[in-house]
């Protein structure tokens, strides 16, 4: 059973848009499309200015949604950034109380590990301190998307000849391998 292409297209955006880290093959194998010509289709679906559009209007609801601006997203991203690991630390360079740490830093703690320690066997065994581990989140990472946000960091392909000199992408030559005698 064929589905109309507008309603493919439809689920194919959603798919993109839901993806913590879009892969449009993926996206538009999930939407229903060939596994063999996914990554062909989803080129042309991505180079399409209605599905573009689409995906621009479905990122915004999604933000709409969980009550979110694209500057919210920014705003986090910039204090992962530049987070200060000694707020974590009070004036003993012990490691602060979770409500005593700022808002904006414990927000960016991706994970808490306790260990509670004990010396002695059974019944004579004592509490003798907690070790707790926080795990925060990836600056550097932050740091890229921002950076690839701003476009301070951009990705090319720079296509050469044999010699390596750069070459027009219009004047590109594909030849096909030589048939054997």
């Amino acid at each position: 059973m064929r589905h109309p292409v507008n309603i493919m297209r439809q689920r194919f955006v959603e798919e993109y848009v839901s993806m913590l880290h879009p892969s449009a093959a993926e996206a538009a194998v999930r939407a229903g499309y060939s596994a063999r010509s996914a990554k062909q289709i989803a080129h042309v679906l991505l180079k399409s200015p209605e599905v573009r559009s689409a995906i621009q209007a479905a990122k915004r609801a999604q933000l709409k949604r969980i009550h979110m601006s694209a500057d919210d997203v920014l705003v986090g991203l910039a204090e992962i950034a530049s987070i200060d690991i000694a707020d974590l630390y009070d004036e003993n360079n012990s490691l602060r109380p979770l409500k005593e740490i700022p808002v904006h830093i414990r927000r960016a703690i991706a994970g808490i590990e306790v260990e509670e320690l004990f010396e002695g066997r059974g019944e004579s065994r004592e509490h003798v301190g907690r070790n707790r581990k926080l795990k925060l989140s990836d600056k550097v990472r932050a740091l890229e998307i921002l950076a690839k946000h701003h476009k301070l960091l951009t990705e090319r392909v720079v296509v050469s000849d044999p010699d390596g000199n750069a070459m027009p992408m219009f004047q590109i030559v594909f030849e096909s391998p030589k048939e054997k005698p």
